[in-house]
């Protein structure tokens, strides 16, 4: 547990970093989103169970926060376990730019902070949730 995330910049893009687990909760993501990340980047060791979450909920964090995320999975077998693998870089419309396979792989793609800009005014999701009007309060 920590107390928040921060940003670091490399070649004029801020870039934002969430462990493994850290980027399946849609409010962590939102979070680095929100600080101004333009590159969110993930290392984590997804078992191979788990296909849905890298297929199809990881990239979609790209795209509800307009933002590029690279995904870096663990592949193969260790330890009695197996992961996914299937490492992927995803733009901020939630296209995959660039995905692996099931072995260790080098992924490389374009990032350009001005697709970021675009995503983000297209669908203002970072601005609309400020509108957000939600009761704390719990129907019984």
């Amino acid at each position: 547990p920590g107390v928040g995330c921060s940003l670091f910049t490399y070649r004029g893009l801020r870039i934002g970093t969430l462990i493994c687990y850290d980027c399946e909760f849609p409010e962590t993501t939102r979070h680095v989103a929100l600080l101004g990340a333009e590159l969110i980047l993930v290392p984590t060791a997804l078992g191979a169970q788990w296909g849905w979450v890298g297929r199809t909920l990881i990239p979609a964090r790209a795209f509800e926060n307009g933002v590029f995320l690279a995904y870096a999975n663990h592949s193969g077998r260790e330890n009695g376990f197996d992961y996914l693998g299937e490492s992927f870089i995803a733009a901020p419309d939630g296209e995959v730019l660039a995905r692996a396979g099931q072995s260790s792989e080098l992924l490389v793609a374009e990032v350009d902070p001005s697709r970021v800009q675009q995503a983000q005014a297209r669908l203002p999701y970072l601005v609309d949730r400020n509108r957000l009007q939600m009761s704390a309060a719990i129907a019984e």
